[in-house]
């Protein structure tokens, strides 16, 4: 699925999959990208980038690492992603990046398993 999202200026679209909880409450988000996550520095550039499994606030430094990433077939790189994340998490939403030209990454997701970048919701 493709949605088009808007936040004050910005506007990207994204591959996305919600899950949604018995109330209609979106409980988590997996946005699918090219990549396998969030990395330290741009991998495509830098052999030894790290991937970074877990991030628990999303802050100016985070946005720094995926600052000029981006590949020839998205149009915002990951940049768009961490909006929104960041946007999702202030909302008590987890969210997910993960490589989305594997199908079974989202069962991995799904089952809970290690796999791309897990941005945590916010208390």
């Amino acid at each position: 699925m493709i949605d088009s999202y808007i936040f004050g200026e910005v506007k990207f679209s994204l591959h996305i999959l919600r899950i949604r909880n018995s109330q209609n409450s979106i409980l988590s988000i997996i946005i699918l990208t090219d990549i396998d996550g969030l990395y330290d520095s741009n991998p495509r550039t830098n052999p030894n980038a790290k991937k970074l499994d877990i991030i628990e606030k999303i802050n100016a430094e985070i946005f720094e690492m995926a600052a000029g990433t981006g590949s020839n077939r998205g149009t915002g790189g990951m940049i768009t992603k961490l909006q929104a994340a960041d946007y999702a998490t202030k909302r008590g939403v987890e969210v997910s990046v993960i490589n989305g030209s594997n199908p079974e990454n989202l069962y991995e997701v799904i089952d809970g398993n290690k796999i791309g970048t897990k941005f945590l919701p916010v208390k």
